[in-house]
């Protein structure tokens, strides 16, 4: 059963982080745990960002300096309550990245309000094969290191190293039955995959 109201959203996003954190915890080797925080829950909650999760971090033995939040800023309805949420989670430990940068619109300015730890690119701005340069350099500028994902090659670590991207999140291929294609977007796809 989906959400019907904002509160009920807002539970089910910090339940699923919370599942996500309890995850982390059984793995032997530990780093930054990302997480991702929906844009809704953001707008839904007034104020004091990041302090629920935080009560709910603490008795697992995890701290706000050991998450980035990982948030979507494309098409935010209220920037200005946007950018006081963020200020309030990071003024509680947490780091920030935002994700899917330049899938619509590259907002140079909310982005510096945000003051992001990690920005990620948003495979459709690689897929572009717009020179990305000048972008990789303006987000740099604001201190914030930049992330590309895909799947994990020697091409898409030549390329990240070409491109000066900071970091990597590459995941394992996954294969399909024969017979079995997929039809939506394939043609982007494809070229991203020319990129990397």
């Amino acid at each position: 059963m989906l959400p019907t109201d904002a509160e009920e959203f807002v539970y089910l996003d910090r339940l699923v982080r919370t599942l996500h954190a309890l995850n982390y915890l059984t793995q032997p080797v530990r780093g930054n745990l990302l997480l991702r925080v929906h844009a809704r829950h953001i707008l839904s909650v007034p104020a004091n960002h990041g302090l629920a999760f935080e009560e709910i971090l603490r008795p697992c033995g995890l701290f706000p300096d050991q998450i980035t939040l990982e948030i979507d800023t494309d098409r935010v309805s209220d920037p200005a309550h946007f950018i006081r949420a963020v200020a309030s989670y990071r003024s509680r430990g947490y780091a920030i990245a935002v994700s899917h940068f330049g899938r619509t619109t590259l907002d140079f300015a909310f982005l510096a309000a945000l003051q992001p730890a990690i920005v990620k690119l948003d495979k459709r701005l690689l897929a572009a094969r717009r020179p990305l340069e000048r972008i990789i350099a303006d987000i740099h500028a604001l201190g914030a290191r930049v992330l590309i994902e895909g799947i994990d090659s020697g091409r898409l670590r030549r390329h990240a190293g070409l491109q000066h991207i900071d970091l990597l999140q590459a995941h394992a291929p996954l294969t399909r039955p024969a017979g079995i294609r997929v039809a939506a977007d394939a043609g982007n796809w494809a070229r991203l995959d020319a990129a990397a």
